[in-house]
């Protein structure tokens, strides 16, 4: 079944770590994404700001680096827009995590639009100019900050997915209330079901949901069981409960492969198939099993990107 992948980090490891973007031991290339039908994969710029002296600067070498690598290729290629899918491929659509790439610089916004960017995560697990993170609850509280504000309205205005995996839960309610266009929170599971921070509450599913945005399945254990080992059935627990709080039409794929360890039941991207196997095992239908994987991603894209 063709399937939509919201959030990896195969971009980090191919550019720090020396990764083959076409074939790596990593859980995502171009050989698996191919062998497993993958129809669009969200590519996430990511690093760490304390670590880089310019966070615009860094983030041009590391989207270069991936760019010059679909240059000319057939078996994968960058998506602008709706209409740049194809389904004889494999689709990536280039996308940041980590606002702070902007600088708190707003014309930095249209460099990275420009640049093919279509997605950001508003924050990583760092205060910056966008707002607040979820880290350790500690800024659940703290929204948006006034900078913040003008980039939803700006993405908005683009045609840009505003991510909230990360944001604090104050900012992700601001920005559920602020968005004209539906959200997504790539890589983010039920903190009903496995109490940490970087899950979501049942009323900020509802608020993601009521803007017509996503949830997006993430696989890293801690995420899933609260363990070191990211156990299948339990996944799918989270994606029963998301789909009870905020409808089937909510639910997507964020597996955050390439960002996270531990012991996966789902290995690599190659092994995709194991979800939705689980999925109709546990009662969902091969309509809602289509739009976890695939249906509501093209459905929010079309909608925000066009």
């Amino acid at each position: 079944m063709k399937y939509i992948d919201l959030h990896c980090d195969a971009i980090m490891k191919a550019y720090y770590k020396g990764y083959s973007y076409e074939r790596n031991e990593g859980h995502v290339d171009l050989e698996k994404l191919i062998s497993s039908g993958c129809l669009m994969q969200f590519y996430a710029v990511f690093f760490s700001l304390e670590n880089v002296p310019s966070a615009f600067e860094h983030y041009q070498k590391m989207s270069n680096h991936f760019l010059a690598f679909l240059k000319d290729r057939e078996d994968i290629g960058l998506v602008r827009n709706y209409g740049d899918i194809n389904p004889n491929r494999v689709n990536a659509v280039l996308t940041v995590e980590e606002g702070g790439v902007l600088e708190g610089n707003i014309d930095h916004l249209k460099t990275l639009y420009e640049d093919g960017v279509r997605s950001i995560t508003l924050t990583w697990n760092y205060e910056n100019e966008i707002g607040y993170p979820s880290s350790k609850f500690i800024h659940s509280d703290k929204g948006l900050k006034k900078f913040g504000k003008e980039v939803v309205e700006a993405m908005n205005e683009y045609g840009m997915i505003i991510d909230v995996s990360h944001l604090s839960d104050q900012g992700t309610k601001e920005v559920c209330k602020l968005s004209k266009q539906p959200i997504i929170a790539s890589h983010s599971n039920s903190r009903a079901l496995t109490h940490h921070e970087r899950n979501l509450t049942d009323e900020l599913i509802r608020d993601i949901a009521n803007t017509g945005g996503l949830v997006g399945l993430n696989f890293y254990p801690q995420f899933v069981t609260g363990t070191d080992h990211m156990e299948l059935k339990a996944l799918v627990r989270h994606a029963d409960h998301i789909r009870n709080q905020g409808g089937i039409d909510t639910l997507a794929i964020g597996s955050d492969f390439d960002g996270i360890g531990g012991n996966l039941d789902i290995k690599d991207a190659s092994q995709m198939y194991k979800l939705a196997d689980e999925l109709k095992k546990s009662g969902f239908s091969r309509n809602e099993i289509e739009k976890v994987f695939h249906k509501n991603a093209l459905r929010v894209f079309y909608e925000v990107v066009g």
